[in-house]
């Protein structure tokens, strides 16, 4: 019987890119036959015509979907949070609204998560300057790259799972309450809350999502899609994800001096790029040694910092 999945999409301005990314995603192989597919998009109060695209691509190309409309904008996080809640199948796809997913990525990740008995998978990205019609007719190997662990939390460490291309059971993306309610971007949020509740997760390390570039390898995105070039933004949400971390009850005793570690680590990056200071140095070099003990001292220093940070949203 075939496994009904739920692609999840957030959408802020990406008209440009939507008829591709669906098209890749509306072709898998296997669809129909191996797997059923409905696609929730949910918009970011988009101030193009990113829904109107999206009904017209859906009207030629007849599929399950809705979309769920927003009057403000809140990020990627939260639009996030709103599509796992409103799924229905099975398995839900995290993909994101504006790269091409390869033609057998679906079919590839669920015959691995099933083969294994995987709460999730994730998969790697790529950019490529090819044009999307190129991208398209990209495939994984079979067999792919691939290694699955039984310790979700320290595996996600290991290999520095972030970006959101997962196929994850509903029941289990449910569990974890989707991403961190506070963050913008939700990147990291969302793998390690996946990671503290499931049991089994595997990582494809070939590209499952391809980021379509510029031929000058600049990416070919309005300024506006940028939040990845945003590093103030990913600095501050990053700390808080990870000091949010340490508070959950669900984080194992064993991995509280890594999370302590990354915690800090925002801190210097982001004062590193703004200036040299002694305190922020001292911080990152003690907290090799002594994490925990060096986060409970500087704590009220890395609150204030990243609390008057600028050029950055703030939710909660």
């Amino acid at each position: 019987m075939a496994v009904s999945i739920s692609v999840v999409l957030t959408v802020f301005n990406k008209a440009t890119f939507l008829p591709d990314t669906l098209a890749s995603l509306y072709r898998q192989e296997g669809a129909g036959s191996d797997f059923t597919l409905d696609f929730i998009l949910v918009d970011d109060a988009s101030t193009d015509a990113s829904l109107a695209v999206s009904e017209a691509f859906f009207h030629e190309n007849p599929a399950p979907y809705r979309l769920i409309r927003n009057e403000r904008n809140q990020g990627p996080a939260c639009r996030l949070n709103q599509g796992i809640e409103a799924a229905q199948g099975e398995l839900v796809f995290v993909f994101d609204a504006d790269d091409i997913a390869p033609a057998n990525v679906l079919k590839t990740m669920l015959g691995l998560l099933q083969r294994d008995n995987l709460d999730y998978i994730y998969g790697r990205s790529a950019h490529t300057a090819e044009p999307a019609a190129a991208a398209f007719e990209k495939r994984l190997p079979s067999p792919p790259d691939y290694v699955s662990s039984s310790a979700p939390l320290t595996f996600t460490l290991r290999e520095g799972i972030v970006l959101p291309i997962v196929l994850v059971k509903r029941e289990i993306a449910v569990k974890a309450g989707g991403c961190d309610g506070e963050v913008f971007i939700q990147d990291e949020s969302l793998a390690l809350r996946l990671a503290l509740v499931a049991q089994r997760a595997g990582l494809i390390r070939q590209p499952c999502r391809y980021v379509l570039m510029a031929p000058d390898e600049t990416r070919s995105r309005p300024s506006a899609q940028h939040l990845s070039r945003n590093r103030a933004q990913q600095h501050h949400d990053q700390y808080l994800t990870y000091t949010h971390l340490l508070a959950n009850p669900a984080l194992p005793a064993g991995a509280q001096a890594d999370i302590a570690r990354k915690a800090i680590s925002p801190w210097w990056k982001s004062a590193r790029e703004r200036g040299f200071h002694p305190l922020v140095l001292l911080a990152y070099l003690g907290s090799r040694f002594m994490p925990r003990l060096m986060l409970r001292m500087v704590r009220p220093s890395l609150d204030r910092y990243f609390a008057s940070l600028e050029g950055v949203r703030r939710l909660g």
